[in-house]
Order: C-alpha cells, then structure tokens, then sequence
C-alpha cells in the first residue's frame, strides 16, 4: 500500500512509520483509511482458530510546506496522535493539530 517514493520504516516493538512524499492531510487521512480498512481483511490466526480482530491505530502528522518541523517533530505529534487513537477505542486513525505559527516578538 505504499509507492515507490513513500518510505516504510519500524520503529520497534508494533510501531512503524509510513513518509507519504509531498502528502497533503487529505491524501494523508486517505491512506490512513485504507490501511485501517485493510486490517479488517488480515487473520492473524491459522484456520480453524480465532482471536482478537487485528487492527491498527493511526496517528499522522503532515509539514506544512515551508515549516521547519523536523522529522523527529512529525514522529512525536503522529506518536501523540495515536495514542489518542488508542484511548479512543483502536482501530481508528488520526491527524495531529498543525503546529501552531511562531509568533513574532
């Protein structure tokens, strides 16, 4: 579900991160529907058994075109995002709030 120019990366432990390049929030909030839509066609579990749905909870994060958020800042307000996902009930995903314009002082 990636293109050749998007990057898929595991962080550790069940956390991965997906770099859409040149996403917007819509293309981004996209993706993030289908990859949660996909979950509900993979089974963990062999034939015959069953257990717990498998299910992703998605926190994104999008830069704003001329921000100088980073990539460890894109990762932490996504990280923040999904766990917002999960205390809502899992299997959902989420876009972190653009950040905030610097004021001029």
């Amino acid at each position: 579900m990636t293109r050749p120019v998007d990057l898929a990366a595991r962080l550790g432990g069940d956390e991965f991160a997906l770099w859409l390049e040149d996403a917007d929030a819509a293309a981004t909030g996209r993706r993030a529907a289908a990859l949660c839509a996909a979950a509900l066609s993979l089974s963990p579990w062999p034939p015959g058994r069953q257990g717990p749905q498998l299910s992703f909870s998605i926190g994104g994060a999008v830069r704003a075109a001329g921000a100088p958020q980073g990539p460890d800042a894109l990762v932490a307000a996504a990280d923040a995002a999904m766990y917002a996902v999960k205390r809502g009930g899992r299997g959902h995903w989420r876009l972190a709030p653009p950040p905030r314009a610097e004021m001029a002082g």
